[in-house]
This record gives C-alpha cells, sequence and structure tokens, in this order.
C-alpha cells in the first residue's frame, strides 16, 4: 500500500529531473557522465552534435560507449591523449577527486583549443566522474596574439637604434633597452635603480619635471624636450626625449614610455653652425655699411670732380680689402708686431625703460693703447661714427679723445632701430623680466584671431627652473584642480585667491596679473607679481590655466628686476 502524498512526491521529483535534464543539456560544454569502469552513462545535447561533426561517429561516444577504450585508441599515437587517458584513469580509480588540461584540437578549416575537466561523482568513492570538453578556441586565439604582439613589441623595444625605456608614474625607470643604456653610461641595475630626475643635469630638473606634470594632467598625451643626462663619471649627452603618456582604465596617468635620441654631435654641430652664421651676418652687414658709407662720402658734393670722386671711392676700397686681409691673416697666425698686448676695449649696451619708450645706450671705451689725440681734420671713420649715426638713429654721438684712450657713447630710441613691437597694457604692467619673457610667449603662441595657445607648444624650460609655476586644469564646472610645478614660492597667495583668479581667467581666456604686498614675518613688507595665461590642450576653450609667481626679492637678486 502506498504511503499518503506518494504521488504527489513523485511528481516533485520527475519535475526536479526534468529540471536538471533541461539545464545539463543546455550547458555549451560537451558533457558526459561516466560510470566507474568509464562507460558512458548519460550526455548532453553538445556532445552528441560535436561527436557527430567530427566525424568520430555518435555510437563510439554515445551512450553505453566506453570512454577509457576511445581514449586507449587515441593515445597510441598521440602523446595529448596518452595524457588525458592517464588523468580520467586516475579520477576514476578515486587517485585524485580531479582533472584538468588544455588541449588542441583543429578541424580542416580552423585551428581549436579545449579545455577538459574530469571530476569525481563522489570525491571519496571511486562510483564515476563527469567529463567535460569546453571550447576555449577564442580566448586561445586572444592570448596567442597578445603573446605575438608582445614578441613584436620587445624585438622592436630591445633592437631600436634609439633608446627605449619604460618609466612609472613617479618617473623610476622600469625597463630600458640596450641603446638607452648606451645613451645613459650605465648598467640596467644602475639605472633601474633611479628616477629620471637622478640623472638629469640639476638645470634641466625643473623642466623636466613640469613635462611629466603636463602630461600627468592631461595637458598633453606626448612631449618632446631636449635635455641633459649625466653619466657615472659626471659627463654629459644631450638628448632629445620624446615621453608618451600611458593612461588606466580610468584616464589618469600610470606611467610614460620614452625615446631617447642622442644629439650631442648636433648640439655641437649647431652652436658652431650658429656662431658662424652670426658672425657672417654680423660681418656682412658691417661691410655693407661700410660700402654704403665709402660710396656716400667719396661721392659728395665737395668740389670734386668725377675721376677724382672715383679714385677716392677705389682707394678707399683698396685700403678696407687691405684692412680684411690684415684681420684674417691676424686671425689665422695671430697678432701682428704691432699690436698692443696690454691694451683693450670694454664695450657695453644696455635697454633703458624711460616715460618717452625703450632706448638703446651704447659706450665703446678704449684703454692701455697709444696716446689719443683729436685728428687734425674729420676722416673718414669719424664721419661714420658721428654723422652717419646721429642721421640713422636720430642722436647725439659723442667721441672723446682722451690720452688714455678714445670713448664713444650714443643713447637712441629704440625704435628708430627696429626693436619695439606694440606692447599691450598686460605687458607693460609687468615688472619682472621673466614673467614678462613668460607673457611674451604666450602671446607669439596665440593665433592671429585671438585663439588661444595650445598648451603642448608651450616651451616651459626657463620658466620652471627660475620661479614657481602652478597648472590648473579646468574641470567642466569651471572649478580649477591645481599641480605645482618646479619650486613652491615663497610668498605665495592664499589657496581661495588663487582659485577665483583661475576661475575669472578661464572664463574670459584673458591674462590676468596682479602685484600685491605680503608681509614675511618681522621683516620689510615683499612685493609678490603673478600672471595667469590661459592655454586650450586642443585649440579651443580654456582647458588649462598657468600661472607664474615670483617674490620681489628672487627677481633683485636674480637680477630679474625691470629697470628704470
Amino acid at each position: 500500500m502506498k504511503e499518503p502524498g506518494w504521488e504527489n512526491a513523485e511528481l516533485a521529483r520527475r519535475a526536479a529531473e526534468a529540471q536538471c535534464r533541461q539545464g545539463f543539456e543546455a550547458f555549451p560544454a560537451h558533457v558526459a557522465v561516466l560510470d566507474e569502469n568509464g562507460a558512458i552513462m548519460l550526455v548532453n545535447r553538445a556532445w552528441t552534435a560535436f561527436a557527430a561533426a567530427n566525424g568520430a561517429g555518435v555510437r563510439g561516444l554515445a551512450v553505453g560507449a566506453n570512454y577509457l577504450d576511445v581514449c586507449r585508441v587515441a593515445s597510441r599515437d598521440d602523446r595529448t591523449a596518452r595524457e588525458a587517458l592517464e588523468g580520467l584513469e586516475a579520477v576514476l580509480a578515486g587517485a585524485r577527486p580531479r582533472f584538468e588540461m588544455e588541449y588542441p584540437c583543429d578541424s580542416p578549416t580552423e585551428r581549436r583549443w579545449f579545455l577538459m575537466n574530469v571530476d569525481a561523482l563522489d570525491p571519496k568513492l571511486p562510483v564515476g566522474a563527469i567529463v567535460s570538453h569546453q571550447d576555449i578556441s577564442g580566448r586561445k586565439q586572444a592570448e596567442l596574439a597578445l603573446g605575438a604582439s608582445e614578441r613584436r613589441y620587445r624585438a622592436v623595444f630591445d633592437g631600436a637604434a634609439v633608446g627605449m625605456a619604460e618609466i612609472a608614474g613617479d618617473g623610476h625607470w622600469l625597463r630600458a633597452n640596450a641603446a638607452m643604456l648606451r645613451i645613459a653610461g650605465r648598467s640596467a641595475e644602475d639605472l633601474l635603480s633611479k628616477t629620471m630626475r637622478d640623472i638629469t643635469h640639476e638645470d634641466d630638473i625643473d623642466a623636466d619635471a613640469a613635462y611629466l606634470e603636463i602630461l600627468q594632467a592631461g595637458g598633453a598625451d606626448c612631449r618632446t624636450m631636449e635635455k641633459r643626462l649625466i653619466r657615472p663619471d659626471g659627463s654629459l649627452v644631450w638628448t632629445e626625449t620624446a615621453l608618451s603618456r600611458l593612461s588606466g582604465e580610468d584616464g589618469s596617468a600610470v606611467g610614460f614610455i620614452a625615446v631617447v635620441s642622442d644629439i650631442s654631435e648636433r648640439k655641437r654641430a649647431e652652436e658652431r653652425q650658429a656662431t658662424l652664421m652670426r658672425e657672417l651676418a654680423h660681418r656682412g652687414k658691417n661691410l655693407l655699411a661700410v660700402v654704403q658709407s665709402v660710396a656716400q662720402r667719396s661721392l659728395a658734393d665737395d668740389g670734386r670732380s668725377l675721376p677724382e670722386a672715383r679714385a677716392a671711392f677705389l682707394g678707399r676700397l683698396q685700403a678696407l680689402a687691405a684692412t680684411y686681409g690684415a684681420l684674417t691673416v691676424s686671425t689665422k697666425f695671430g697678432p701682428s708686431t704691432s699690436a698692443r698686448a696690454e691694451g683693450g676695449v670694454r664695450v657695453t649696451w644696455e635697454i633703458r625703460e624711460t616715460d618717452a619708450g625703450a632706448r638703446l645706450v651704447f659706450d665703446w671705451r678704449e684703454r692701455g693703447g697709444p696716446v689719443c689725440a683729436p685728428p687734425g681734420r674729420t676722416g673718414f671713420g669719424a664721419t661714420i661714427l658721428s654723422r652717419i649715426a646721429a642721421a640713422e638713429f636720430d642722436c647725439l654721438p659723442e667721441l672723446t679723445y682722451a690720452p688714455e684712450g678714445f670713448h664713444y657713447r650714443f643713447e637712441a630710441a629704440c625704435d628708430r632701430i627696429g626693436m619695439v613691437a606694440p606692447i599691450s597694457p598686460v605687458r607693460r604692467a609687468l615688472k619682472s623680466e621673466i614673467i614678462r619673457s613668460f607673457f611674451d610667449q604666450w602671446a607669439r603662441l596665440r593665433g592671429p584671431h585671438g585663439e588661444l595657445p595650445q598648451l603642448a607648444h608651450f616651451d616651459w624650460g626657463k620658466f620652471a627652473a627660475t620661479g614657481a609655476l602652478t597648472l590648473a586644469s579646468i574641470l567642466p564646472d569651471g572649478e580649477p584642480r591645481f599641480a605645482a610645478i618646479g619650486r613652491v614660492a615663497a610668498c605665495e597667495p592664499e589657496d581661495e585667491d588663487l582659485a577665483r583668479a583661475c576661475r575669472l581667467c578661464a572664463e574670459r581666456a584673458e591674462p590676468r596679473h596682479d602685484f600685491s604686498r605680503v608681509q614675511p614675518g618681522d621683516g620689510d613688507p615683499l612685493g609678490v607679481e603673478r600672471l595667469l595665461l590661459p592655454f586650450s590642450a586642443i585649440g579651443g576653450k580654456t582647458t588649462h590655466v598657468v600661472g607664474l609667481c615670483l617674490d620681489e626679492a628672487r627677481w633683485r637678486l636674480s637680477g630679474l628686476a625691470k629697470s628704470g
């Protein structure tokens, strides 16, 4: 007699079995249940479909077949099948609860990989096992592609003719190729124990830090700078270093890739070429000016006939050529015997700011030469120094023939010699020379229609090394987020004041300048000058504000105070 409720229990059991069966059939892996002898007791649709599609024969891998026998046949000439057989036998015998292996199984049209799992039905008793084969071809192909990519990167990295290195976000060297080690003159162990700052010349440290801050703040993705590295023996090597930013999943900088080239020879060649070009331009201009003056003086209407003027002009040209010849010989073989080693010439010039504008002051003073006396007549040289200079520069040159030496001086408006451009009100109000230079570079980079300079195009070198640079990234809500660059100013204004000034600078996309007095303790009040400049990372609206703040004592001590 059946117990009450038996029918309900039986219905529940069948429903549970049906659900289990549906779940079993839904597995994407190929699954089979084996008894303790390896006979197949149960398979899912994926197992049957794979066996049929790959020529294994449904009967050989169907319910009732012995899976161990199938594996034994395959293992005769296949090492992978032999490994799978040994693992399966160990689980069925109760020697291990689980076995797992990855193996290739290519089809005629594609490469494939599978993950085989064998799990004991009861870890304590050898009563059978569940065998599953999961297609992992997608993952394996991705792994192989990643491995190939890494091998290509390693080949490029290690074999590159230029220095390449991986650098951490804090500036530590993580990895360097052979070319980088040659450039730095260091072993891998030595270099990887240091930071970029440790081997950078002290005059380039602040500029280097500024570039890193710009990259970390998102102002640019890549920056290139020229800087000097210090080798262990103290020698310097000029390099061109391109830093590229590596971003994490949240967009923050997690490190950098550096490409470093040794440009020492190029720098020496550039310096030689620049020196030669400056000398050539200087001599060419001087020679043309002298020839022009010779012509004007020789052809002046002073009663001479044309043949006499022509003879005077040619004679002076010949004298000029002889002078240049003597100078050439002196340069090549040393000074002539008529030179006086104890004599000398002191030449100085400066730009003075006056209410009427900038003026050039030029002073030439000779000492230690022959006794000087006024000439008996006004010659060609005196005419150039006095009349022609006076006419060209609208000034009154002073020629003094003192016994101890000749002295020549003049003072002329700079706009007479093409040295002054229109000055904006902000530029005119700046007091510190370095802050004026900071403004001038920004103004040169600004577009013809007032477009903001791009942050990546600005050269931070001397500004980071001289004062205190502050970088503010402008967030979408208009608020600034600050990052200090270089040394911190001794008299930095309050943060809220600086934040408010940065917001106004960003909103108006115009420079913001102020000068204030602060009391640094028991001493006299100290002036602090600050200039904020708007920049764009992509050439549009303000994305960054860069500030330079100097205290009055600092720019006086460094000779940067505005004269006059």
